[in-house]
């Protein structure tokens, strides 16, 4: 059996969960079970990490963001298509399209499975199976944070109805999927991301910081709910003032600053740009990670706080409780009936036999989750559809 993966999250993340998960179940594969990325240049790192690059594909040179870089005006987007449609400028995005089609067009695979949501496939498959992966339906249940001609949207709508196997990572998105495009329920697996290791290890690692934390990870706008988190934990960090916010990534923003200063929570809440190594450090050193997320597919960090040994306070919606289990604390995310302000008081007063408890829980779940496995399951579903 051969797989062919298309190139599309290989192109479009130096860096990222997608592409990330994809390496982790391909390079996992026996070598009974043939696969080929059609790319031609990327400079996503995992194709090195995990030893996934073929021999032709070389590092990513020029693409869309260096079009014209410093300047900005309406119709750039467009005019920066329409050059690589007639050739006119030679982009990575075009040679990495145009070498998955033609690999598409051999018909040496017996599966098709895209990286990505493009419908550009479709006319080459002939009669050939493709598998699609949905992580989440984000952009569909919260339009109000997305662009009304989200790209993400208009071609699930496409793919989703025509793939020969739908895999999910988790039930929560499986149920969307159902709800709102009516699949059969035996076209869709439930296949969980993995833990990059499932049993008890310890990180004693010294902190960054010389003050105690809470931890923030990752994206703060709109659906990941960290206006609505800080200001309900404005009361906690009021009473306990050693203790700040810490997130990661990029600045606080102009609304981010008001916001906090309104809150009298000026200095209070710190930004990180951190490596993986420094991330093991955060996590294992804060008081707890916190994930207000309304929405997620799986929720990586969630199993990258249990490895790490930190208490995780999750959002009692969308896939946390099945990602979570009885190992993490919840909060209601009701501005009249948040309790993240007393969860937080119940984590900060465990006492340290009590947290050691806590930690072994993200342990034990720890070990629901395994690569392996998922690898395994990817293959088995690759054989279903064949």
């Amino acid at each position: 059996m051969k797989v062919l993966y298309d190139h599309q999250i290989f192109e479009m993340q130096k860096v990222g969960g997608i592409s990330r998960g994809f390496a982790q179940i391909l390079a996992r594969f026996p070598e009974e079970i043939k696969y080929e990325i059609a790319l031609k240049e990327s400079d996503n790192i995992y194709l090195d990490s995990y030893s996934l690059k073929n021999e032709s594909t070389k590092i990513l040179s020029k693409k869309r963001e260096d079009f014209l870089k410093g300047l900005e005006f309406k119709g750039k987007n467009r005019l920066y298509d329409l050059l690589c449609k007639y050739n006119m400028i030679s982009s990575v995005e075009s040679r990495n399209l145009h070498n998955s089609e033609l690999l598409l067009k051999k018909q040496d695979f017996d599966v098709f499975h895209p990286t990505y949501f493009s419908d550009y496939f479709l006319p080459f498959l002939r009669n050939k199976p493709f598998v699609l992966t949905v992580h989440d339906l984000t952009p569909e249940n919260y339009p109000q944070f997305f662009n009304r001609n989200d790209f993400q949207t208009k071609m699930r709508k496409v793919l989703v109805p025509k793939a020969s196997h739908i895999i999910v990572p988790s039930q929560c998105t499986k149920n969307d999927v159902i709800n709102r495009w009516s699949i059969p329920e035996d076209n869709i697996t439930v296949i969980h991301w993995g833990a990059d290791c499932n049993s008890e290890m310890k990180y004693d690692m010294q902190s960054l910081f010389d003050f105690r934390y809470i931890l923030f990870v990752g994206l703060r706008d709109g659906y990941k709910n960290f206006n609505f988190f800080i200001s309900e934990a404005a009361s906690f960090l009021h009473k306990y003032t050693d203790i700040k916010v810490v997130c990661t990534g990029r600045d606080l923003s102009l609304t981010e600053q008001l916001l906090i200063k309104s809150l009298d929570l000026e200095g209070r809440v710190k930004t990180i740009f951190a490596s993986d190594e420094e991330m093991i450090s955060l996590y294992s050193n804060a008081l707890c990670f916190v994930f207000p997320s309304l929405s997620e597919g799986f929720g990586l960090p969630t199993i990258e706080a249990f490895q790490y040994g930190c208490p995780v306070l999750l959002y009692n919606g969308t896939c946390h409780p099945e990602i979570g289990g009885k190992a993490a604390f919840y909060f209601n995310s009701d501005n009249k009936t948040s309790d993240i302000a007393n969860k937080l008081e119940m984590i900060e007063g465990l006492s340290l036999k009590e947290r050691s408890s806590v930690i072994q829980q993200g342990y034990e779940q720890l070990k629901l989750f395994s690569w392996d496995r998922t690898s395994q399951q990817y293959i088995d579903v690759y054989k279903r559809v064949i």
